[in-house]
């Protein structure tokens, strides 16, 4: 799993400092940030959720593909995310809040080409 983790990681740690910056609100401007691996190929998906309970969710693959959707809570702990992306990819993650305070998650899900996703 580090593995999988580690392009994302090393391009989080290559982005300008204002490009890091997302405020956590815990309101309905609430921003996370939220950082994926597609697949075993090395790309990977970096952008933002912005909500609290629901919302939006908007950002960038590793390839330069923007990929926007949407995300709510189905019970008090898991989300479920929809996204589509200018490629056509589209995908669905399921979520398990860790921390609910600080709107920290893992989740799981797989691309409409049947990539796996880890977020």
């Amino acid at each position: 799993m580090i593995r999988r983790l580690l392009p994302a990681a090393l391009g989080l740690l290559a982005l300008p400092a204002a490009a890091q910056e997302c405020p956590h609100t815990g309101g309905p401007d609430n921003c996370s940030r939220v950082l994926a691996c597609v697949g075993d190929d090395g790309l990977w998906f970096d952008g933002r959720a912005i909500g609290w309970g629901h919302g939006t969710v908007a950002g960038e693959l590793s390839d330069g593909t923007l990929c926007t959707g949407e995300w709510a809570y189905q019970s008090a702990i898991t989300s479920r995310t929809y996204i589509s992306c200018d490629n056509g990819m589209e995908a669905v993650v399921i979520a398990v809040s860790q921390d609910p305070p600080t709107a920290t998650s893992i989740g799981e899900g797989q691309t409409s080409d049947g990539r796996r996703i880890t977020a």
